[in-house]
């Protein structure tokens, strides 16, 4: 590192559980590039100062995280047209003076499902949680084509109001605790319950048919909603890929001369895997 280093980083709170410094910073090696990655833990009273602080010390570009993909869009300059739709902001480019914001969570999880080879078609969309991950999955899901989508969430009101903003054939809203597992579901954790290896958002006790299960968590690799669902014959899988796929679209945003940074994903992955099961 030297005076030309430029600077990255992620903010959230809390922080200490991302990988997102592991895997930026080898792409950062890979392509030789004069970079860092740090992850910055920003309490939520020091949040009013964060346009100034990014500009004033010429971070080139951040990601964002829980609890500030929606509180950060105020604070920027712009935001690209699928950031608007979605409502939330996972990522920043500091640019010719501007902050402008993009997601890439939704980019992320579609590209997941392909590397999964997961087929969706005639399932229900099941969306836990009402936050910024959240509106990204529903955009994605749009996308995607799926007709028929229920939101759950504890407040049902939030849900509600989120909802209203896309276009399902079909749509539910449900608390929590009030969910029920069913076959042909596409179920998709977006809440942070999970983080605590002893928490789940929802409780899965019994086997269904042709029903998959995602936690965007993927730390621990295993949360305790993958382990119940799996102990039930459940196909069930963490967020990695998603992180992996939205951080690398973040790269391309910030050094948009690298041509193709996914060469690097088995790579990446890999690398996340041994750290997270060691």
């Amino acid at each position: 590192m030297d005076s030309r280093t430029n600077l990255y980083g992620l903010i959230g709170h809390p922080i200490q559980h991302s990988l997102s410094p592991e895997f930026q910073n080898k792409l950062i090696e890979l392509f030789n590039i004069n970079a860092a990655y740090l992850a910055f833990n920003v309490e939520k009273d020091q949040f009013e100062n964060i346009k100034n602080t990014i500009k004033t010390l010429n971070i080139k570009g951040l990601n964002v995280t829980v609890p500030y993909k929606e509180t950060i869009i105020p604070y920027l300059d712009k935001i690209d047209e699928s950031a608007n739709r979605i409502g939330a902001v996972n990522t920043i480019e500091y640019i010719d003076g501007q902050l402008i914001g993009y997601n890439t969570d939704a980019f992320g999880f579609i590209r997941m499902l392909k590397e999964l080879n997961v087929n969706i078609d005639n399932h229900k969309a099941v969306v836990l949680g009402a936050g910024g991950a959240a509106k990204a999955i529903i955009y994605a899901l749009e996308k995607l084509g799926i007709d028929d989508i229920m939101l759950c969430n504890r407040t049902i009101e939030k849900a509600d109001r989120l909802l209203e903003k896309f276009n399902f054939k079909n749509k539910k809203i449900s608390s929590l605790q009030d969910f029920q597992i069913e076959d042909d579901m596409l179920i998709i954790n977006t809440t942070s319950l999970g983080l605590d290896e002893n928490e789940s958002p929802v409780v899965i006790s019994k086997s269904v048919k042709n029903t998959i299960l995602i936690d965007i968590i993927y730390n621990p690799f295993e949360t305790k909603l993958i382990k119940d669902a799996k102990i039930n014959g459940i196909y069930a899988v963490n967020g990695l890929p998603m992180l992996i796929y939205q951080g690398i679209e973040s790269f391309k945003i910030w050094h948009k001369q690298i041509e193709n940074p996914f060469i690097y994903y088995d790579n990446l992955y890999d690398n996340l895997l041994r750290k997270l099961v060691d």
